[in-house]
């Protein structure tokens, strides 16, 4: 189902997982008449005790995602989103994966990162958008001039871009340790 080249990408991320993956179920999510399944991945337990959780999203209900931020993604995962999952979160819809494309939206607007931020990195508002983050206020970002790039955003600061990849795999390891 996910394909190589994804797994590839997430190397420790997708070991753990396979190793601590117990049960997958379907949730038959109803909101303003549109029925959509889900499917729940228990995959361990949290530090807190609790299950691990990741939700996968229908891509038969969704569609194929045309986002203007799709682009940035490395093909493995423009693949995965179309084929697998439009989007593969932790049970808030937005942690610890990739939030449903129809979700995504760019920084314009955000007042929580000064325009004196985006100079640093040379980019504006209007050409990132974050994906996913961890359960505090640590944000991951794409931006349209750096494909395949991730750019760590935190109380109003960014992180030099990294490798898109290794940056989500250690995000998605931390899951089992965070909660």
């Amino acid at each position: 189902m996910w394909g190589s080249d994804f797994i590839d990408l997430l190397p420790g991320f997708a070991r753990r997982f396979q190793d601590e993956l117990s049960d997958v179920r379907v949730f038959r999510r109803q909101s303003d008449g549109l029925a959509e399944n889900v499917l729940i991945y228990v995959a361990g337990q949290a530090r807190d005790g609790f299950p691990a959780l990741w939700l996968g999203w229908d891509p038969a209900v969704l569609g194929q995602p045309t986002t203007e931020f799709f682009d940035c993604f490395p093909a493995a995962v423009q693949t995965f989103l179309r084929e697998v999952h439009p989007g593969f979160t932790a049970q808030d819809w937005e942690s610890y994966g990739i939030k449903r494309p129809d979700a995504w939206e760019s920084l314009e607007g955000y007042d929580w990162f000064p325009s004196e931020s985006f100079d640093e990195i040379e980019s504006q508002p209007s050409q990132m958008m974050w994906f996913t983050k961890d359960s505090g206020q640590l944000y991951y970002c794409v931006n349209s001039r750096l494909p395949g790039k991730v750019t760590l955003a935190y109380e109003g600061n960014f992180d030099p871009p990294g490798e898109f990849g290794a940056e989500l795999d250690e995000l998605l390891m931390r899951r089992w340790d965070e909660q």
